[in-house]
């Protein structure tokens, strides 16, 4: 494996194309999160016609460039995080290849890689959150470091299983296909199909990415509880519909994004990768 070449390009050219090609389902969600009083209840397609109606597609890419670099970046981190979990994964199996490991060895890769990412996404995230890099300076300067990782349980809770889940069904669904198809070579459009899934499996953690993002902003102006105890005073003061909100254009972004990034990472991975 040309280890050195695949992990720089194979990352950034997958978050890169993916990102850009699904903005604008992400422009819809964001409208639906901000403004709910408007798009809520007639729905994601509403919103999208509507947006179209009053900016013309250019309003569906709004923040695209910054967009595109951050996820780009979130992308890098996981994938470049997953590749050496990999590596570490054959190590202790004592397998030559990453073709070879088994689909609970793969979850598992995937999970150590929740963990080691986690440390990059949690001021990567805040940064999005607050989608202004002079308030993210406000907090390292007032609270330093540990300011950068507000919410660092929360991103765990949701990145650790998040990626073994995620990866995991990826692999169980390219298993899937190769016994169907009798080829260990899947074409173009099955990984993509399998990208899809893997991204619809990995909505479960909508509900925590929607806590983990109230404990980021509440925490910026009060105290917070945390992320156990924020979990806890939403589900008695606001019921679960909060955990909720936005799901349907999540989960469309989702597995269009995932299924466009991981074709692309595939593609680059076998024309560096000597199977």
């Amino acid at each position: 494996m040309k280890l050195s070449k695949l992990l720089i390009y194979n990352p950034l050219a997958a978050g890169c194309t993916a990102t850009y090609l699904t903005h604008w389902l992400d422009t819809v969600k964001v409208k639906m999160q901000t403004l709910p009083e408007v798009y809520t209840k007639a729905g994601p397609v509403y919103c999208l016609k509507d947006t179209i109606r009053h900016e013309g597609f250019r309003g569906l890419y709004q923040g695209a460039v910054p967009a595109v670099m951050g996820q780009t970046a979130r992308t890098a981190v996981v994938f470049f995080s997953y590749e050496l979990c990999e590596e570490m994964v054959c190590s202790f199996s004592g397998q030559t290849h990453f073709y070879k490991l088994t689909l609970w060895q793969h979850a598992c890769a995937g999970a150590m890689t929740g963990v080691v990412a986690s440390f990059v996404l949690c001021p990567l995230e805040l940064v999005k959150t607050f989608s202004s890099f002079s308030m993210v300076r406000e907090i390292f300067r007032v609270e330093g470091v540990r300011g950068l990782y507000r919410g660092l349980p929360g991103i765990w809770v949701k990145e650790v299983p998040g990626s073994f889940i995620y990866f995991g069904s990826y692999e169980a669904a390219k298993n899937l296909a190769r016994s169907v198809s009798g080829t260990n070579h899947l074409n173009s459009r099955t990984v993509f199909v399998c990208g899809v899934f893997a991204g619809l499996c990995f909505c479960v953690t909508h509900p925590i990415e929607s806590v983990k993002t109230r404990v980021q902003v509440m925490s910026a102006v009060s105290e917070t509880g945390g992320f156990l105890r924020t979990s806890i005073h939403i589900l008695r003061n606001e019921g679960i519909r909060p955990l909720c909100c936005g799901l349907k254009a999540s989960a469309a972004r989702a597995c269009l994004y995932s299924g466009i990034q991981l074709v692309t990472y595939e593609s680059l991975r076998d024309c560096f990768t000597d199977r």
